[in-house]
């Protein structure tokens, strides 16, 4: 409980990593999806606290060949994200929740999926190996909602809120957004006179 009224609940008690836990959005918010190792590979789990022992974990995913990551739950609990890589590109898959035999379907490329309020768009990470970009995609076209948006920097997560943003930032983030950063490396075509770390020479490229 956020107000402190007893301390944290262990929900996993195995050697696995478990992490990027995802709460159930409806019905009490019961069930809690999220990452696991515990079957040597990273496989999307779900935890009932109504069950107790071993029923209460279940392996959805059961993937040895995939290493799935990050799920969300769609607002009305219907489906549930994740990221999966395929031919060496993260995708984003959606499985429906409860549908009898249901199949995780390949949405899109991307990667920390997030649901729009009304869950009928998925916000989505694309990186390649130096550049990150925002981008979203219709969860039944499957076509993508507004071109991938360049990032400043690299990416670990995204939400999706309801509210807007205030109209003036705090002032603690006034006072960074005020700030100019200090580039973290200078460019420089001939070495040092004394070298820092050791023999340094340039070679000329043809």
């Amino acid at each position: 409980p956020v107000d402190r009224s007893i301390e944290p609940i262990r929900l996993t008690i195995d050697p696995a990593a478990d992490f990027a836990p995802a709460w159930y959005p409806v019905e009490s918010g019961r069930i809690i999806a999220y990452t696991s190792n515990y079957s040597g590979q990273n496989d999307i789990w779900l935890a009932d606290l109504d069950k107790v022992g071993e029923l209460r974990f279940k392996n959805l995913t059961n993937n040895p060949y995939q290493d799935q990551a990050y799920p969300a739950w769609s607002p009305d609990g219907r489906y549930l994200a994740w990221r999966a890589p395929v031919d060496h590109y993260n995708r984003i898959f959606v499985f429906e929740h409860r549908k009898a035999n249901a199949i995780a379907i390949n949405i899109a490329p991307g990667d920390y999926p997030a649901w729009s309020p009304d869950g009928q768009t998925i916000l989505a990470i694309v990186r390649n190996v130096d550049t990150a970009y925002l981008t979203a995609y219709d969860l039944h076209k499957h076509t993508i909602v507004f071109p991938p948006a360049r990032l400043s920097g690299r990416a670990e997560g995204v939400t999706w809120g309801v509210n807007a943003l205030p109209g003036v930032l705090p002032i603690p983030l006034q006072t960074i957004a005020n700030l100019t950063p200090v580039a973290n490396w200078v460019s420089a075509l001939t070495p040092e006179s004394v070298p820092i770390y050791g023999r340094q020479f340039t070679i000329d490229l043809a």
